[in-house]
């Protein structure tokens, strides 16, 4: 999946995704991917903002700090990126639209997804203090995240 986003190519990298399940992986890295797009695309290549979009409605998380599980620890430059966002990483380059595009869409996930959790047929027993808790270190999580992009 990485290398699909670091070749530009949307055609393997929907294909990738139509075949996941085939995959001889445990899952796709996500995260690595959505930070190759940040570094392979300008902002103003089109395409870039589809990738982007997609990574995160599959289940990337720009507020996710890179780990050393991650494909990529090193940026373009070869610093090191542990312990960042890849929020934070484009904000630093200067991406303003990717930053926009991930917090937007992030956000319409989220959102999505919470809605979809209350109504679940496995959830519909748990209180309401269950996805106020949910939601709470959701909110803490992101709020950190931004202020972290902010200091940087």
């Amino acid at each position: 999946l990485v290398l699909a986003v670091g070749t530009k190519s949307m055609e393997m990298f929907q294909l990738l995704l139509e075949c996941r399940s085939l995959s001889i992986f445990e899952s796709y890295d996500y995260s690595g991917a959505l930070l190759k797009a940040i570094w392979c695309f300008q902002e103003r290549e089109p395409e870039a903002h589809a990738f982007i979009q997609i990574l995160i409605e599959e289940g990337a998380d720009p507020h996710q700090k890179v780990s050393v599980s991650e494909s990529l620890i090193h940026d373009e430059d070869g610093d090191c990126i542990l312990g960042k966002t890849p929020l934070t990483l484009a904000a630093m380059q200067g991406s303003v639209h990717f930053v926009t595009e991930m917090l937007d869409t992030y956000s319409r996930v989220r959102r999505t997804q919470i809605k979809a959790m209350r109504v679940d047929y496995c959830l519909r027993a748990q209180s309401s203090d269950y996805f106020l808790s949910i939601e709470k270190r959701e909110r803490e999580k992101v709020r950190d995240s931004c202020v972290d992009t902010l200091l940087k």
